[in-house]
């Protein structure tokens, strides 16, 4: 809140990541509600939109760096999945091989087909429908591209038999081996229906026209029709739109006491090129820290004994520094699309019974639950219950099962994942009372309710079923009892 001052030591932990020479620690975020006296963390939209800011530093058609600044590291992780999983490309998914003489065989080539990224705005085009699982929609002009691969390794008649340039040993070779390379520049966009008019001033083509895709010789053939297809990377990594997509926290160099003379030198070598530099003040050369971005984090300047207490590593906790490598335009004009519902209507609606729940309980992937805990805070999630009542279809618990001491259990360490407590129970028996009144009645039309599901994982040792009796429940059909799967190492 505007006005709070907290400690300077407190302050540095709540909003910086510290690197010392043999640890990093404050590494886990504590901005939830309630942790600091007079700052309310709560949830506020106009808050969050004030505080979020973008600002990309370097945009070229290969790679793009941005900077992310005023999330939790949670909301930073779901923006990189995004980029790598949700955003929609077009890329080759049918193969037709109307002949391959080549070395290499249709699958591992058809393989390698679909991997080379294709220069068309995907939000141009319509995902292909499905109609059921050996039958699709057939191709359009709307959902599909569609290339030709021709080509084919012949000797030159007219070439001495002495020679050895490859480019005038065979026909239409372009390359500087003794073989014939057949790239991504020799497949050829074949319009379809309104295509031709619609990308008149941007043609359909690969990214790149150099990407190698076999190797031919004499008398070898490749003939194919390619079939391009709209999709995300969550299905196949070939219509993921960034060949990596990462971000590390923004590094901060503090000076803590004035460094100069030779000393200033020495300091500047511990770091990167551009990340510190030695200028004159008052006669005196002086360590200055011009650009900490460029700095890898290494922690060489820790290592002497003459900078001890006069630098401090930090890194910001929400300046997040993402680096995108791939076909960057892809990632403008096809970000996250809106969904697009004009094919429903009211009736669509009538058959949909509200709500519809499939509810997980654990921390999953950590990025969710993480948010959520810091909005509601870790010991909150009580107010959510009423929401849920009687509208949960299936539940899903894997607890922490494993018989240990009390002590381990809910702690902040890794072993809070297993640690069950006395007869591995303690967990277990905080949930139980919550599955009646959620899942015992579930709406499944808007006039019928039914008995939902809960799949629950257990060990013989944990002695469920006491447990479901000391709950009065166990009679009713609502309970699957798994055993977990034995796994090696």
């Amino acid at each position: 809140m505007p006005g709070v001052q907290l400690p300077e030591n407190v302050e540095l932990l709540r909003t910086r990541v510290v690197l010392e020479r043999d640890r990093v620690f404050s590494v886990s975020g504590s901005d939830y509600p309630g942790q600091y006296p007079g700052i309310s963390n709560a949830w506020d939209l106009e808050e969050f939109k004030k505080n979020l800011r973008i600002k990309i530093n370097r945009l070229t058609p290969e790679s793009m760096e941005f900077d992310l600044i005023g999330v939790d590291a949670s909301i930073a992780n779901a923006f990189r999945r995004i980029l790598i999983a949700e955003v929609p490309t077009m890329a080759i998914e049918k193969v037709y091989v109307l002949n391959n003489t080549s070395i290499i065989h249709d699958e591992v080539l058809a393989h390698r087909l679909g991997l080379i990224p294709i220069k068309a705005d995907p939000r141009l085009f319509d995902f292909k429908s499905v109609r059921c699982a050996t039958e699709d929609s057939g191709p359009t002009d709307l959902n599909t591209i569609v290339f030709k691969l021709k080509v084919k390794c012949e000797n030159n008649p007219d070439a001495s038999p002495d020679e050895t340039d490859p480019k005038k040993k065979y026909i239409n070779s372009h390359d500087t081996e003794d073989t014939f390379k057949v790239y991504s520049g020799d497949l050829v966009w074949e319009p379809k229906g309104a295509q031709a008019e619609k990308f008149a001033d941007a043609p359909i083509r690969p990214v790149l026209d150099d990407i190698l895709i076999a190797k031919l010789r004499p008398g070898q053939e490749i003939d194919m029709e390619l079939h391009c297809h709209k999709g995300v990377g969550k299905e196949h990594a070939k219509w993921s739109p960034v060949a990596t997509a990462s971000y590390r926290l923004l590094p901060e160099i503090t000076i803590l006491k004035p460094i100069t003379g030779d000393a200033a030198d020495r300091f500047q070598k511990c770091f990167p090129e551009g990340v510190v530099d030695v200028v004159n003040v008052q006669g005196v050369k002086t360590a200055k820290v011009v650009n900490p971005r460029k700095d890898t984090v290494s922690r060489e300047v820790l290592r002497h004994k003459e900078f001890e207490d006069k630098v401090r590593l930090t890194r910001v906790r929400d300046h997040f520094i993402y680096l995108s490598l791939s076909a960057a335009y892809v990632l403008f004009v096809a970000m996250i699309p809106t969904p697009d519902l004009s094919h429903l209507t009211s009736k669509d609606f009538d058959r949909v019974y509200e709500p519809a729940v499939c509810l997980e309980i654990g921390s999953g992937s950590g990025c969710v639950s993480t948010f959520l805990a810091k909005i509601v805070g870790p010991d909150n999630a009580d107010s959510l219950i009423p929401r849920l009542d009687g509208a949960v279809d299936i539940m899903c618990f894997n607890p922490p099962y494993v018989v240990t001491s009390p002590d381990e259990v809910g702690s902040h360490g890794i072993e809070a994942a297993w640690a069950g407590g006395v007869d591995g129970r303690e967990v277990i028996d905080l949930f139980l009372p919550y599955v009646p009144p959620l899942a015992l009645l579930v709406r499944t039309t808007p006039y019928k309710k039914e008995l939902g599901k809960c799949h629950h994982i257990d060990i013989p040792i944990n002695r469920i079923f006491q447990a479901l009796i000391v709950a009065q429940w166990c009679l009713l059909p609502t309970f699957d009892q798994r055993k977990p799967a034995k796994r090696s190492g």
